[in-house]
């Protein structure tokens, strides 16, 4: 799996830039492609539990400089226009991951999450801070003052952890918790965990994801549990 993985991936699998730390160095440039039964963001669905089409190109330069583009299909109301709603999803972002020692490594990153084609514009920015051990533990911390373009202030917290296995299998699970006033509670809670298969520059991923009460009173339908199957391809 490579080093910056941002489709929904990656930490909290699902989608949506979420970029992995990593100790590898290189000056690479990255497609990524993916099929999945719902693009699951932080929890809730972005694509009404329908199947998303992902794409994804990132260059890494040796400093650790890098930037990317990423893009999804969704189905997601804007405000309560139910009748406008975003159809794409376009995540511009750059950042900068550091080594810290031989076991840590630091990642600071900004999205900008663009959504062409609707008449209200709702784009906003989030600024990301992250430390990663051993590849195995990543703690994650996003930031927006302009969250889903509500002009409402919001903090993602998400801890994840992957443990490889035998013949090309791994184990991952993500927690997290979205803070924000907006919503009811609060915020609210999310986990996920699943298995990924490796073959090749493909992969194959099954995961259960689940969110807390808070969620589903505010998304609804959208939130709660359900599995995730599905394919990626890395080149």
């Amino acid at each position: 799996m490579h080093r910056l993985i941002i489709t929904l991936a990656a930490l909290s699998c699902a989608a949506g830039p979420n970029v992995a730390l990593t100790q590898d160095r290189g000056g690479d440039l990255n497609v990524y492609l993916r099929l999945a039964t719902d693009y699951r963001f932080r929890g809730v669905s972005k694509t009404n539990e329908n199947p998303a089409v992902q794409a994804g190109l990132d260059y890494e330069h040796e400093t650790g400089l890098f930037v990317g583009a990423w893009a999804s299909n969704i189905e997601f109301p804007v405000y309560e226009l139910q009748e406008d709603r975003r159809e794409v999803e376009l995540d511009l972002y750059l950042g900068l991951s550091r080594r810290l020692g031989r076991r840590w490594s630091a990642l600071v990153s900004v999205v900008r999450y663009a959504y062409p084609g609707t008449s209200i514009v709702d784009d906003y920015t989030e600024l990301a801070a992250g430390l990663a051990y051993d590849q195995r533990v990543f703690l994650n911390v996003a930031h927006s003052e302009d969250w889903l373009g509500l002009s409402v202030s919001a903090t993602d917290y998400a801890l994840s952890w992957q443990q490889p296995l035998s013949h090309a299998w791994e184990l991952g699970a993500t927690a997290g918790l979205l803070d924000t006033g907006y919503l009811p509670g609060g915020g609210y809670t999310y986990w996920n965990l699943g298995l990924t298969k490796g073959l090749g520059p493909f992969s194959v991923d099954v995961r259960f994801h689940d969110t807390s009460d808070d969620a589903v009173r505010a998304f609804g339908d959208l939130a709660g549990n359900r599995w995730v199957l599905s394919l990626g391809a890395a080149f």
